[in-house]
């Protein structure tokens, strides 16, 4: 899976489109695209290498952002 998009987001401080790049590209890897959602069993069997990618990706930007005087929201 291609995370640049998610990642250039992250680094721009563009909070609202990397929560909306995380949710699109969490469908496509649960093949939910066309239903849009995620139901607790998809969520369950979310692969866990994704998970923590999406984890360390967004809490080490949010780290940056905050040490550098921006807002953690």
């Amino acid at each position: 899976m291609d995370y640049r998009k998610l990642q250039e987001f992250l680094a721009e401080q563009k909070w609202q489109e990397a929560d909306k790049e995380t949710y699109s590209t969490m469908l496509k890897i649960c093949e939910r695209e066309e239903e849009g959602w995620l139901d607790d069993g998809e969520i369950k069997r979310f692969p866990r290498h994704d998970l923590y990618i999406r984890t360390y990706a967004h809490s080490t930007n949010s780290r940056r952002s905050w040490r550098l005087g921006g807002s953690r929201n």
